[in-house]
């Protein structure tokens, strides 16, 4: 559908055409489980919903796999995926994408990551300063 039939159906504010999702890991940097996957879910879906003013959805974990720098190994995990759909001008924000960036270096200091996985947009980033 045109872009200006849909702005006539449901108004071109209704749009929010940026996606933001972040990666909650059930495991750490060395592959060893982690027990707090489900509260920073909670904290992600949270953020997510205030910071926008909308809401957040988290996807069950799903199947993931990494290789392990320092070993070599394929690390297998099941992250859990939460995201929301924002506006560009909320995106171009810098104090709101701020916050964003901040929560998933708190969670990869706090959970001992070696990366973080966040997707704005099309741009996937890979965050691995705490």
């Amino acid at each position: 559908m045109a872009k200006k039939a849909l702005d006539d159906l449901i108004g071109p504010e209704a749009g929010r055409s940026v996606e933001i999702t972040i990666w909650i890991p059930n495991k750490d940097r060395d592959g060893n489980p982690r027990h707090d996957q489900n509260d920073w879910k909670e904290k992600a879906l949270r953020l997510l919903a205030k910071l926008f003013g909308k809401g957040a959805t988290a996807m069950a974990p799903c199947d993931g796999a990494w290789l392990n720098p320092k070993t070599k190994q394929l690390v297998r995990e099941e992250p859990i995926m939460v995201f929301c759909y924002v506006t560009e001008e909320q995106v171009s924000q810098y104090t709101l994408m701020r916050r964003v960036i901040q929560f998933c270096r708190d969670m990869g200091k706090t959970m001992c990551q070696g990366e973080v996985a966040i997707k704005i947009g099309d741009r996937f980033i890979l965050i691995d300063t705490f």
